[in-house]
């Protein structure tokens, strides 16, 4: 008999479960996808896949904290998961403006064609005053 699971009577004692799995799940796919999430300015199907992950992640932290085992390993993985939404929130307001820009030099280079600057501020000071006309010898 070794004594470490077993009782006065000989029968096996249930090993209680630390009940910490859905904590760690929360911490290693919230860390899983803040890693997709900054590689996914190269690679666009890994930001995809962070978004995934990030739903799955704060799921899994919210029953961890609920279940009160692994909590601070539930509320790393969600503290991830947020870091993780505002690299996605910085990645598409960049996308999105940098589209805009795209979308608008078209419009912003021949909008000068329009307005002509030189028909309105290009003098001929000859036409005024002929300086080739003017003798300077003495």
């Amino acid at each position: 008999m070794d004594g470490n699971n077993m009782n006065y009577n000989n029968q096996p004692v249930p090993v209680s479960d630390s009940g910490k799995g859905f904590g760690v799940t929360a911490m290693v796919l919230g860390i899983i996808a803040l890693v997709s999430a900054v590689m996914g300015c190269c690679f666009a199907p890994l930001f995809v896949l962070s978004a995934i992950l990030v739903v799955l992640s704060i799921i899994f932290g919210i029953v961890a904290i609920a279940k009160k085992s692994g909590k601070s390993m539930g509320i790393a993985g969600i503290a991830c998961s947020g870091a993780t939404l505002l690299i996605g929130i910085i990645y598409v307001v960049v996308v999105f403006v940098f589209a805009l820009e795209l979308f608008a030099m078209p419009f912003m280079m021949y909008g000068d064609d329009y307005y002509d600057y030189d028909d309105y501020y290009d003098y001929d000071y000859d036409d005024y005053y002929d300086y080739d006309d003017y003798d300077y010898d003495f």
